[in-house]
């Protein structure tokens, strides 16, 4: 009998998809980032093949071709069945789904300015729009559970690449509407009155320690760092959960309910304490974005979802931290139900951008953090 292979979730399970991007599966990529990552690089640019049309259809009625009953799609999403506002060709449900998705994945398009860039790469430019396309139709598709070979996986992907949805009541491509939704609520933790209220105790201990504890706020977790000091974040945190504006009504009501919330609140909180450390001042149009400030970004997202997320979303336990007195509490408010109604750019002819190669490419691969020569 042949070997049984690899074990589901080991390293070298992982690379052997990675090596063969083709045959994974959407249920495979949200539940392993690094095959989410594979795939996205694999589609890159989406191009028009012959005989193909960019969908101008609304998503089907119940009753009508193509409409997906609820039981077909996922659980959570089942309660918007209709279309979706800003993109008629796609269902609401899945929509709302596979963007709180790409917030907890850290995904968001910007394109940086020119002279921001190193110069190596100022010829070339850079963007991520398609990633961030790619990334949530990923998760869109999921969410209505099609399989990669499905016609509508193809169309969903012409749609969101070419065709164009509605926004302010006027045709509008994808990029512009999904930097709105993505963006929508981080500004309720830039506000410096609301960070030093919530995070006295860690600013203090930042800027009063005999060491420099600065160091780790963007190490990629890779540093040890003190039990105070990571007590120190999660009460942080655990502050901003009770300011109902920035993290929910329930946020704080009990520890499930804690440990539910969305992963990017809890990181926009310590991206923006570290930013206000950092003396960092806000952010560019994100079609004008700073490259320092994109890496910076990157640097301190990993860095919170390697040292700090196990313990926000209950993974682990701080055991200098005791919970509150009112999550013990054996009659929790109970929540009100919700109603719903890797880019590649060619050099320019005739331009330079690396003396040993003029035809140089290149792309920011965001897991080393570091341009790598592609041709």
């Amino acid at each position: 009998m042949p070997a049984p292979g690899p074990v589901r979730g080991s390293d070298q399970w992982i690379q052997d998809f990675i090596d063969h991007p083709d045959i994974i599966t959407f249920s495979d990529m949200m539940e392993y980032p690094r095959l989410l990552r594979a795939y996205v690089k694999n589609v890159g640019r989406v191009r028009l093949r012959q005989h193909e049309k960019i969908p101008d259809t609304q998503y089907p009625e119940k009753g009508k071709p193509g409409y997906l009953n609820p039981r077909q799609v996922l659980k959570s999403t089942r309660r918007s069945m209709t279309c979706h506002p800003n993109w008629p060709f796609l269902r609401s449900g899945a929509v709302n789904w596979a963007v709180d998705k790409c917030k907890d994945l850290g995904i968001y398009p910007v394109r940086i300015k020119t002279d921001s860039l190193p110069a190596h790469i100022r010829n070339q430019g850079f963007d991520n729009f398609e990633k961030t396309i790619n990334t949530f139709h990923a998760c869109y598709c999921y969410a209505q559970s099609y399989v990669r070979s499905s016609d509508m996986t193809r169309l969903t992907l012409l749609y969101l690449h070419l065709g164009k949805g509605v926004f302010k009541h006027k045709p509008c491509k994808t990029i512009p509407i999904l930097h709105k939704k993505l963006q929508t609520g981080i500004h309720r933790f830039t506000n410096i009155d609301k960070i030093e209220k919530h995070w006295a105790t860690f600013l203090d201990l930042v800027t009063n320690s005999t060491v420099d504890l600065t160091i780790f706020l963007d190490d990629k977790g890779l540093g040890k760092v003190p039990m105070e000091y990571l007590i120190a974040v999660e009460e942080g945190i655990r502050n901003f959960a009770q300011d109902k504006a920035a993290m929910g009504t329930h946020a704080f009501d009990n520890a499930e309910s804690y440990y539910a919330v969305s992963m990017w609140r809890k990181r926009e909180s310590y991206i923006a304490v570290c930013r206000y450390l950092k003396g960092v001042s806000g952010y560019l149009k994100y079609i004008g974005y700073d490259w320092a400030d994109y890496q910076m970004r990157g640097l301190l997202q990993k860095t919170f979802d390697a040292r700090h997320a196990p313990y926000t979303n209950g993974e682990k336990k701080l055991s200098g931290l005791p919970d509150p007195s009112s999550w013990s509490d054996v009659n929790p408010k109970k929540k009100s139900r919700r109603r719903r109604n890797k880019h590649v750019v060619s050099q320019p002819k005739n331009v330079s951008s690396d003396s040993k190669n003029p035809d140089a490419e290149y792309i920011y691969d965001s897991d080393e953090d570091e341009w790598v020569k592609i041709k």
